[in-house]
């Protein structure tokens, strides 16, 4: 079952290796939720929606960290569709410190730990990262996201991040009616909301 914040286990992690190892278990476990759109809170015209992409956001936490995953998402006239992003895709895994105090601690641990036996996983999950970087907590779990969303096992914060764009699209499409329901694009996007649904 899906946990809504994961601590990481300083007394099973003695090295990088094995803390990695923790972390692909935690991150396929966490429990993520919509967190918005790229469009920042603003309110776009309707061709707006139909000639651009918007990226839905979700978010987990894990220890000190709040993890946000990035899909784009385009409106097409059989609704919203995601756009296929692969690993190496600008954006689309972040982590961040949420807990200011936690995650430096978090980070200060996990700077010294000895760099131990990567197994085939762990090797393959952060090989993009250099020495310093296995060293960087928030670099590690950002690439063990993407590794994980490459090899399509989150499927979560993709379901979440479309629940973001669609409270986005119903917040406009109700401001839309209000001023111009005759809008042709507000035609176009109302008919890819029925659609979908």
């Amino acid at each position: 079952m899906a946990r809504t914040v994961f601590e990481l286990d300083r007394d099973r992690i003695t090295d990088v290796a094995s803390g990695i190892r923790q972390i692909l278990k935690d991150v396929r476990d966490l429990r993520w939720a919509p967190d918005g759109t790229d469009k920042g809170g603003d309110h776009w015209p309707p061709a707006r929606w139909t000639e651009e992409n918007v990226c839905g956001l979700a978010s987990a936490y894990l220890a000190g960290w709040k993890v946000t995953v990035a899909v784009a998402f385009e409106l097409t006239r059989d609704g919203l569709s995601a756009r296929r992003a692969d690993r190496w895709t600008p954006d689309i895994a972040g982590a961040e410190p949420c807990q200011q105090e936690q995650a430096a601690r978090d980070q200060a641990w996990w700077s010294q730990l000895p760099e131990g036996e990567y197994g085939d996983e762990e090797w393959e999950a952060t090989h993009a990262l250099d020495e310093e970087g296995v060293h960087d907590l928030a670099a590690v779990v950002e690439e063990v996201v993407r590794y994980l969303l490459d090899r399509g096992e989150l499927t979560w914060p993709a379901i979440e991040a479309e629940e973001a764009v669609i409270g986005d699209l119903r917040a406009d499409l109700a401001r839309w009616v209000e001023r111009d329901a005759r809008d042709v694009d507000l035609c176009r996007v109302a008919h890819a909301m029925t659609a979908r649904d």
